[in-house]
């Protein structure tokens, strides 16, 4: 199974999620993320809930192991 690229609207993104899976590992670093990210749509946050669902696909890509796509 093929997983698309990521959007990376803001570099942060990448240091919030690998934040995330330093202080707490894979799993819960996306549990923490789709949490937050639920939490901002509750709020009626739209622009916090896309920042987080991006953080969430990034730790969720970021958390396997491996190498994906094609390396040069």
């Amino acid at each position: 199974m093929t997983y698309p690229a990521p959007c990376l609207s803001d570099p942060a993104d990448i240091i919030l999620a690998n934040d995330l899976i330093a202080g707490l590992g894979g799993i819960p670093a996306l549990e923490e993320a789709a949490g937050r990210a639920e939490y901002a749509r509750d709020l009626g946050n739209a622009v916090c809930f896309r920042q987080w669902r991006r953080v969430a696909r990034l730790v969720s890509m970021m958390a396997r192991p491996g190498v994906r796509g094609t390396i040069h």
